[in-house]
């Protein structure tokens, strides 16, 4: 793990052709999440407690679903589904590639021998199109994000397009 966290306006914006349920923020270095305030800020009498919870973190890939009232709505109950549904996608994502939830390279499913970890940081900003996305959908642009993210790592050859 690198010595020093990154901010999250350091985190890079990608734009995946395919994906429109999410806004995907990525860093090939570990970065705090765009709603960790508490870490960022001196003056919060949690200053501290946060930043080392931060700083004693070991998973390989931090990543995290962010929804707005924006994309939500003022209904907490519809912003608590739209980000669960957000994050079992993810999840999904990651282990159909062969990673586990933290980005830590699965054995066992682990096509190559050598295989890495996925290291850094994502944070996926939830859309208002996720209301009305079949799930059949948003697992397609779920393995989208996560193919992206493997190919910038290169830890896998992009797909040849047929």
């Amino acid at each position: 793990m690198p010595s020093s966290i990154l901010p999250a306006s350091k985190m890079k914006l990608l734009r995946i052709q395919g994906v429109n349920c999410f806004q995907v923020f990525w860093s090939p270095y570990h970065a705090y999440s765009m709603n960790a305030t508490r870490a960022l800020e001196s003056s919060h009498p949690q200053y501290e407690q946060a930043k080392r919870r931060w700083e004693t973190r070991t998973d390989p890939f931090w990543w995290n679903c962010l929804i707005s009232s924006k994309a939500g709505g003022n209904k907490r109950v519809v912003r608590n589904w739209l980000a669960r549904r957000g994050r079992v996608t993810i999840t999904e994502a990651l282990k159909r590639k062969g990673y586990a939830k933290n980005g830590a390279r699965l054995a066992k499913e682990s096509k190559v021998s050598n295989a890495k970890d996925l290291v850094g940081s994502a944070n996926l900003l939830v859309g208002k199109q996720m209301l009305h996305t079949s799930f059949k959908d948003l697992q397609h642009q779920a393995d989208l994000i996560i193919e992206e993210v493997v190919r910038r790592q290169g830890l896998e050859k992009p797909k040849k397009q047929e």
